[in-house]
């Protein structure tokens, strides 16, 4: 079992933060579930030197419930992997706080 993310989970990319927002209407602490698709529109605050920046994510391959769905749509857990890719680097995505410790799935 790992943790589900919520809008205001800490996440990273191998440089610095990811904001992901979410309009789920399955909320946990407040905060709206964050589902796969909410992450096509992920923010990065990466300044990342030469040769460049982390851009966006690469499809999420593994930390998606397969219990959980809301909308039809996979819950994203907190074990969530994928690659950040960028001009000419690329990371990887790190969950740091799921932004809640209520709910847990598979």
């Amino acid at each position: 079992m790992a943790q589900v993310l919520v809008v205001g989970a800490v996440m990273t990319c191998s440089h610095a933060p990811i904001h992901v927002t979410g309009s789920t209407v399955l909320k946990v602490a407040g905060q709206p579930v964050l589902v796969e698709s909410d992450f096509t529109t992920a923010v990065f605050d990466c300044a990342a030197p030469s040769p460049g920046p982390c851009k966006k994510l690469g499809p999420i391959t593994a930390g998606l419930s397969t219990v959980l769905r809301v909308g039809g749509k996979a819950v994203v857990l907190s074990s969530a992997v994928a690659v950040t890719l960028g001009s000419g680097t690329s990371g990887k995505l790190t969950v740091t706080d799921p932004g809640q410790t209520i709910l847990d799935a598979k």
